[in-house]
């Protein structure tokens, strides 16, 4: 399981009973307590959720697809951001915050490609940062500053 934040961009005029669905099946909560969720976005009582999920991918696409716009955000993706930033991040946390925003990158570009045939939970947020950490580990130090600088400049 993962922790998220889920904040809502735009309440949509999306299927309800979809995005209830959608909290359930990722959460592994119950009906009631994934009902209550919902309702509580549903009546803008609240705008932000911590909650713990499977595939946080999956659950921003399955979000997606009931016509409510969410940002859901690693909370460790975003502790290891605010290190970095405080310059206290070391080399593994510079491979994650790089794997994070290549797998954000193409699971965008996958998602917004019409005629990709790959496009849903298929498109899986983990498997590709999986695959980016993998990849990014096997650069010596020097690259991979490098890299991080690069990244970090296109993101500003």
């Amino acid at each position: 399981m993962v922790n998220v934040d889920m904040t809502l961009i735009e309440k949509g005029d999306g299927n309800f009973l979809a995005f209830v669905k959608a909290i359930k099946d990722c959460t592994g909560l119950g009906l009631r307590e994934s009902k209550n969720i919902a309702d509580q976005f549903n009546n803008k009582i609240i705008k932000v959720c911590k909650i713990s999920v499977e595939d946080a991918g999956e659950f921003q696409y399955r979000l997606n697809e009931t016509g409510w716009i969410f940002k859901i955000e690693s909370i460790k993706s975003k502790r290891i951001s605010k290190l970095l930033e405080l310059g206290l991040g070391d080399i593994d946390d510079k491979v994650e915050n790089i794997a994070e925003s290549l797998s954000k990158e193409i699971i965008s570009r996958l998602d917004n490609h019409s005629n990709n045939k790959y496009k849903g939970p298929s498109a899986n947020y983990i498997t590709y940062n999986e695959f980016f950490i993998d990849l990014i580990s096997r650069l010596d130090p020097e690259q991979i500053e490098k890299l991080y600088k690069k990244e970090k400049s296109e993101t500003n």
